[in-house]
């Protein structure tokens, strides 16, 4: 759960409170880890509702802390995932580097 000013929200469950098309730029640091496979195709489809043509989402899998790091093995599964989401959802990818990403909507 999200809970950041007022806004509660359980991510993967619930639609994010923006129009669609609402978003020119989207950052998904640090959030997948923390979601189960149905979550992250929920959010990931959540997400492409709100971009707009265009937008860009950044996706960071590694913490800044090791807090909640992945393994290497971890962070390459959920890496692939999240990239074939992504494309399934017309996103094409910009610039990708080991555990991120920024995929821009077409």
């Amino acid at each position: 759960m999200v809970d950041d000013f007022g806004e509660k929200l359980l991510l993967g469950h619930e639609v994010i409170p923006l129009n669609d098309g609402a978003a020119d730029i989207i950052l998904a640091n640090y959030i997948f880890m923390f979601l189960d496979v149905i979550e992250i195709r929920e959010l990931v489809k959540e997400i492409s509702r709100i971009a707009a043509v265009d937008c860009r989402v950044m996706v960071e899998l590694e913490a800044a802390k090791q807090s909640r790091t992945p393994d290497e093995e971890s962070r390459d599964r959920l890496e692939t995932l999240l990239k074939a989401l992504f494309m399934a959802n017309k996103f094409s990818f910009v610039k990708q580097n080991n555990g991120r990403f920024i995929a821009e909507k077409r």
